[in-house]
């Protein structure tokens, strides 16, 4: 992780508390997406824009997941605005990413499974 990426983290929970609590600034949202975009190697750019590559793609899928587990109060609505996606893709990106990332499932991906599994332990979730 690199130290902007780490002091990021740090503000956030010296500012706004765990991530169970975070507040509707934004910060959180954009913590993750830098979290995901380093670990996945994939420019923010890319993550916000139309792109639809399959690596592109998961690595979206993890964001809408992340921001859905680590900020309940948000509804599918607010997660696609946050990404300029309709609510429908999200749910649809969401119940993919679990699918793929699930060792059980025949539609298994460990690439997908290996960068949730990090974000996860960077962002403390």
């Amino acid at each position: 992780m690199s130290p902007e990426t780490q002091a990021a983290i740090l503000e956030a929970h010296r500012r706004e508390g765990p991530p169970d609590v975070w507040d509707r600034s934004g910060s959180t949202n954009k913590v993750i997406i830098s979290v995901v975009s380093e670990i996945s190697g994939i420019p923010k750019e890319a993550l916000l824009g139309q792109r639809r590559t399959r690596q592109v793609a998961r690595a979206r899928q993890i964001i809408y997941l992340l921001i859905h587990q680590m900020r309940p109060a948000l509804n599918w609505e607010d997660i696609g605005r946050i990404l300029k996606r309709d609510r429908t893709t999200v749910m649809y990106g969401v119940r993919i990413i679990l699918e793929v990332v699930n060792p059980l499932s025949k539609k298994y991906e460990p690439e997908a499974s290996l960068i949730l599994i990090e974000a996860k332990r960077e962002l403390g979730a």
